[in-house]
C-alpha cells in the first residue's frame, strides 16, 4: 500500500525547502516593486525592472531544462539556491550602506531569475523521484498549495518587514535560500545522477520543443496560458503602483495581495475532486471567464482590498486547471525528456510574461488604473474565446 504524502520524508524535505524558497520569493514580490519605485521614481522603470527579470528566466527556460537533464538534480538544485542567496546579500549590503542603485538591482534581477529558470524544472522533476506516479497529480496541486501558502504569509509579511527597514525583506529573501538549499542536501534519495550526452546543446533545446509542438492540445492550452501570463505578470506591478500612487502602506498592500494566496490554498484542496468531475478544457474556460469579470470588477472598485478579495477568486479555479495541466503533460513525456519539456512548456506559456509589467506600467503612467484594468479584462475574455474555438478544432 502506497503511503500518503504526509508521511513521505523526501517528499516533505522537498516540499518545504522549496515552500521556504516560495516564502522568499512571496516577501520580494511584494519589496522588490517598491524598491524599484524608490530607485527609479517611476512605475515604468519599475516595470522594466520586472520585465528583465521575466525576460532572462523566459530565455533561459529552454537551457534550464536541457541542464535538469544533463546535471544531477540535487547539486543543481543547491548552487542554484547559493547563487541566489549570495546576490541577493549584495542587495542587503547596498541598501544598508545607502547605495543601491537602478543598475545594482537591474543585475541582481537577472542573476536572481536565470538561477530560477534553471531550479524550477529540477524541482519539477525532483517529485518524480519522491513520489510514485499514481500521487503524482495531487503532489503537484500540494506544490501549487505551497506557492499559494507562501504567499498569504509571505506577502503581508514583505509589507511589514519593509515598513520596519526597506532592507529586511531581501534578508529574509536570502535566508529563504539557504533554508532551501539545506533541506534539499538532507533528502537521501536519489534525485537523479544526470547523465553523459554527445548531442550538442542547440539539438537538446529543439527536442523539447519539438515534443511539446507535436502534441496539439498541449500546443494551444499553453498559447492560452502565455496570454493569461502577459496579464499577471503585468496585474501586481498595477496594484501596487495604484496603492503607493494612494498612499496605502506596504503592509497593507502585502496583506491584500496574501488574500489571494487563500483562494489558491482553497482551490488545491477543492483540487482532487475538481479535477474528478471536469475535464481540462473546462477548467481553463471556466477560469478564463472568472478572471476576465474578477479584473473588469477590479476597474470600478478601486480598493486594495477587494483585488485581493478578486484575484483570490481567479486564483481557487487556476489552481486544479494548471495542476491538471502539468500532471498531463508529465505523465505522457518520457523521463529522459522531463527536464527539456518541462522547460518548453514554461517558455511557451511564460513567452508573454516579460512584456506583461512593461505594457502595464505604461498604461498606468499614461491613462491611469482603471483603463489598464479594463484592458487587461478585455485580453483574457479575448484569450478565452479563442481557447474555446481551439478546443473545438482540436476535438476537445
Amino acid at each position: 500500500m502506497t503511503k500518503p504524502l504526509r508521511r513521505n520524508r523526501a517528499f516533505l524535505l522537498l516540499w518545504s525547502g522549496q515552500a521556504a524558497v516560495s516564502l522568499g520569493g512571496s516577501v520580494a514580490a511584494v519589496a522588490y516593486p517598491f524598491l524599484a519605485l524608490l530607485a527609479t521614481g517611476s512605475a515604468a522603470g519599475a516595470g522594466a525592472v520586472a520585465f528583465a527579470g521575466l525576460a532572462t528566466g523566459t530565455l533561459l527556460r529552454l537551457p534550464g531544462g536541457v541542464l535538469a537533464d544533463r546535471w544531477a538534480l540535487r547539486p543543481l538544485l543547491i548552487w542554484s539556491d547559493t547563487v541566489r542567496a549570495v546576490v541577493t546579500g549584495t542587495l542587503v549590503a547596498a541598501v544598508a550602506a545607502g547605495r543601491l542603485t537602478f543598475a545594482h538591482l537591474m543585475v541582481a534581477t537577472v542573476v536572481t531569475a536565470a538561477c530560477a529558470a534553471c531550479a524550477e524544472p529540477a524541482q519539477t522533476i525532483a517529485v518524480r523521484y519522491v513520489v510514485p506516479a499514481a500521487q503524482l497529480p495531487h503532489a503537484l496541486a500540494q506544490n501549487e498549495a505551497r506557492g499559494h501558502l507562501a504567499g498569504l504569509g509571505g506577502q503581508p509579511l514583505g509589507g511589514w518587514l519593509y515598513g520596519l527597514g526597506v532592507g529586511l525583506p531581501l534578508v529574509a529573501h536570502a535566508l529563504s535560500h539557504v533554508a532551501g538549499g539545506l533541506t534539499v542536501a538532507l533528502i537521501r534519495r536519489p534525485l537523479g545522477t544526470g547523465r553523459v550526452v554527445d548531442t550538442p546543446l542547440w539539438t537538446d533545446l529543439r527536442t523539447g520543443l519539438r515534443h511539446l509542438w507535436g502534441d496539439r492540445f498541449l500546443r494551444s492550452t499553453l498559447l492560452v496560458a502565455a496570454a493569461f501570463q502577459f496579464v499577471f505578470a503585468g496585474l501586481g506591478l498595477v496594484i501596487i503602483a495604484g496603492a503607493a500612487a494612494a498612499g496605502t502602506p506596504a503592509v497593507h498592500v502585502g496583506t491584500a495581495l496574501a488574500l489571494a494566496g487563500v483562494g489558491g490554498l482553497l482551490g488545491a484542496w477543492a483540487a482532487p475532486r475538481v479535477q474528478r468531475r471536469l475535464p481540462l478544457v473546462a477548467l481553463v474556460r471556466m477560469f478564463g471567464w472568472t478572471s476576465a469579470a474578477c479584473l473588469a470588477l477590479m476597474a470600478v472598485l478601486p480598493h486594495v482590498y477587494a483585488a485581493g478579495v478578486l484575484l483570490g477568486v481567479v486564483y481557487f479555479f487556476a489552481t486544479p486547471a494548471n495542476a491538471m495541466l502539468v500532471a498531463a503533460q508529465m505523465n505522457v513525456t518520457p523521463p529522459h525528456l522531463q527536464g527539456r519539456v518541462i522547460s518548453a512548456a514554461m517558455l511557451v506559456a511564460g513567452c508573454a510574461a516579460p512584456l506583461g509589467p512593461l505594457a502595464g506600467g505604461a498604461l498606468f503612467e499614461w491613462t491611469g488604473r482603471p483603463v489598464t484594468f479594463i484592458a487587461f479584462a478585455a485580453c483574457a475574455a479575448a484569450t478565452t474565446v479563442c481557447g474555446a474555438r481551439s478546443a473545438r478544432i482540436d476535438g476537445s
